[in-house]
């Protein structure tokens, strides 16, 4: 699944609006949108979120972000932030781009 596909699904089964569910967070209703649409219309490629957002959007959900990766398709793309160079998970290896992008994880 995309992330966008876990927040939706995670969303409905909670009975939450995307306001709602932003309110959760420090990110905007119109972001949530966004993320839940997958695909970037533009380059066709699913939308790329930062680490630190993954992190969040875990919280939010009330799951550890292990839980969060665990349930992500590997085509999904990271960005690491200053806050988060490297996001170490139990057992997973990030699994990078030559341009510093993120493709899922990797279990070892």
């Amino acid at each position: 699944m995309y992330i966008g596909e876990i927040i939706k699904e995670y969303r409905t089964t909670h009975n939450l609006s995307q306001r709602a569910f932003a309110s959760r967070t420090t990110l905007s209703p119109s972001y949530i949108n966004t993320l839940e649409k997958i695909y970037n219309p533009k380059t066709n490629k699913p939308y790329s979120v930062t680490t630190d957002v993954a992190n969040e959007l875990a919280k939010a959900m009330l799951m550890s972000i292990e839980e969060l990766l665990s349930k992500i398709n590997d085509n999904q793309e990271f960005t690491t932030t200053a806050s988060s160079a490297i996001v170490l998970v139990y057992g997973t290896i990030p699994a990078r781009y030559s341009n510093g992008m993120y493709r899922g994880y990797y279990r070892y």
